[in-house]
C-alpha cells in the first residue's frame, strides 16, 4: 500500500514537473501569439502519457 502511495506521489511530481516546464516556455512562445493556460498544459501531458494505438500498416 505504501509503496503506490509513494508511485503515485511521485508520478504526480513528475507531472506537475512536466506542465512548469511547459509553462515556462510560454516566455519564449508569446512573441509567437501561442500562450497555454495551466490546465491546457495538463491536458498535453495526459496526451501524451496515452499508450499509443498500434497501427496495422507499418510506420
Amino acid at each position: 500500500m505504501f509503496l503506490s502511495r509513494l508511485f503515485y506521489s511521485l508520478n504526480n511530481s513528475m507531472q506537475e514537473q512536466a506542465v512548469i516546464q511547459i509553462l515556462e516556455l510560454n516566455e519564449k512562445t508569446q512573441s509567437f501569439g501561442l500562450v497555454l493556460s495551466p490546465d491546457e498544459a495538463r491536458q498535453m501531458i495526459a496526451a501524451r502519457n496515452q499508450p499509443r494505438i498500434k497501427s496495422a500498416t507499418p510506420d
